[in-house]
């Protein structure tokens, strides 16, 4: 796969998975009462999805400054390694045509917004309800409040926007499934990006076998 990333940003969007999981280990740290029993998005299970809670951890992943989002190693690291999503859909930039472009699990759509910088029309996907409706409130109202973990029960409102330069309009998010790419029926793309998906989905070779259907001639996948 081609890329227009240069090495130096390969290693900030390693150092941005790194620091992901950290951030998701702080955020998901809870006291066993009133929040023992409601399950992070660290849990299997794709029902984890359908919760306020998940929808809460990724409009923070998604959206959230890098202060925010990792205040113990933020002011230690490159802003670029904390913006996963937005560094993901640079991947995208590989493609000969900036059409059509497909994010195939999209959560709440951080990339999706991202990657409509660049292409004409935009299509994110995801098997959950819960995030595709969180996705289309973000793009009808540019911003969204959720709850994150502060520590122990302490929980803290805060706001998600979306970021300068997105043509929302541009942006399609719709309910779908990876592992059945031919009921998706939304036509053909120049780029193809998957981030942070295949160790998530079932069967991770048959979306890869059946992602052709979503793709056009000579294709950029990321």
């Amino acid at each position: 796969m081609s890329s227009l990333i240069s090495k130096e940003e390969a290693t900030w969007l390693v150092a941005g998975i790194a620091v992901g999981g950290i951030a998701a280990s702080l955020l998901t740290r809870r006291s066993s009462k009133s929040l023992g029993n409601v399950r992070s998005t660290t849990a299997s299970g794709s029902v984890v999805y359908e919760s306020t809670r998940a929808v809460d951890e990724y409009l923070q992943f998604h959206f959230a400054t890098p202060k925010d989002l990792a205040p113990l190693v933020g002011p230690f690291v490159s802003d670029q390694a904390l913006d996963f999503p937005a560094l993901c859909a640079k991947e995208c930039l590989a493609a000969k045509g900036r059409g059509r472009a497909l994010d195939v699990g999209c959560a709440v759509g951080r990339s999706t917004f991202e990657l409509s910088k660049d292409f004409k029309e935009v299509v994110g996907f995801d098997f959950s309800n819960a995030f595709i409706e969180a996705a289309n409130k973000m793009k009808a109202n540019g911003k969204a409040t959720y709850k994150t973990l502060i520590e122990g029960e302490i929980m803290e409102s805060r706001v998600a926007v979306v970021p300068q330069g997105v043509k929302a309009s541009s942006c399609k998010f719709v309910v779908g499934d990876a592992c059945n790419m031919f009921a998706l029926n939304v036509g053909k793309f120049d780029a193809v990006m998957a981030a942070n998906l295949l160790c998530r989905v079932p069967d991770p070779f048959k979306f890869l076998r059946d992602m052709h259907v979503s793709a056009a001639a000579a294709a950029t996948a990321a």
